[in-house]
C-alpha cells in the first residue's frame, strides 16, 4: 500500500504560516502470515496408509509468533496430527 503526506515545517514558533512544506511518500503493508499453498488437500490412500503434506508459513510483519494447531476433538474418527519440523516459533521475515 502506498502512503503520502505533506509535513509543514514552522520556524521560531510562528504557526501562522509554514516556512516550508515537505512531501513524504512511502510504502507499507499490514502484518500477515503467508502460506505456501491456499489449501491443503491430502491424497486418497488405502486404509492404514499414511498421507502427508508440507505447508510453509512465513511471518511478514508480526513480532515473533508461536504457532498452534487446533485439531478435531474426535481423533478416533479422523486421526490427524500436525508437526512443526523446524519448531513452532516463527520470527519476523523480511518482505520479498
Amino acid at each position: 500500500m502506498r502512503y503520502n503526506a505533506t509535513v509543514p515545517v514552522y520556524l521560531d514558533g510562528n504557526l501562522a504560516k509554514p516556512y516550508l512544506d515537505i512531501r513524504v511518500e512511502g510504502e507499507g503493508q499490514d502484518p500477515a502470515l503467508r502460506f505456501s499453498v491456499r489449501e491443503c488437500i491430502l491424497p486418497a490412500v488405502p486404509l492404514g496408509v499414511r498421507s502427508q503434506a508440507l505447508v510453509n508459513i512465513s511471518n511478514e510483519g508480526f513480532d515473533n509468533l508461536e504457532l498452534q494447531a487446533h485439531l478435531p476433538a474426535d481423533a478416533a474418527h479422523c486421526p490427524i496430527e500436525v508437526a512443526f519440523p523446524e519448531g513452532n516459533l516463527i520470527e519476523l521475515h523480511g518482505g520479498e
